[in-house]
C-alpha cells in the first residue's frame, strides 16, 4: 500500500486553528491518531502534512472534519454551537 500524504496549505493563523481542532474535535482526534502530522512553516503561510501511520487515509474523513469545524467550531472558544431548527428558521426569516 502506497502511503499518500494529504497537505493543507494556508495562512499561519488558520493552520493553528486546524491544529487546535485536531486535538478537540472528535473526528480530528481520530485523524490525529491515524496520521503522523508535521507542520512546514513558511514566511507567509504554513503547510500541514498528514502521513498515514498504518492504513490508508480516507478523504471523506477530511471532508467531514472540515465541514463540521467550518460550521460549528468557534475558534479560540473551543466549543460548539448547537442551534435548534426553530432558531435556524428564525434566522432565515430575518
Amino acid at each position: 500500500m502506497e502511503k499518500i500524504e494529504i497537505r493543507i496549505n494556508s495562512q499561519h493563523d488558520i493552520i493553528e486553528d486546524i491544529l487546535k481542532a485536531l486535538n478537540e474535535v472528535s473526528i480530528g482526534i481520530g485523524i490525529a491518531a491515524s496520521c503522523d502530522i508535521n507542520v512546514e512553516k513558511g514566511v507567509y503561510s504554513s503547510t500541514i502534512v498528514f502521513t498515514p501511520k498504518d492504513r490508508e487515509i480516507k478523504h471523506q474523513d477530511f471532508f467531514w472534519f472540515g465541514y463540521f469545524v467550518g460550521r460549528d467550531y468557534k475558534v479560540n472558544n473551543f466549543e460548539f454551537t448547537i442551534v435548534s431548527d426553530k432558531e435556524k428558521r428564525k434566522k432565515i426569516k430575518n
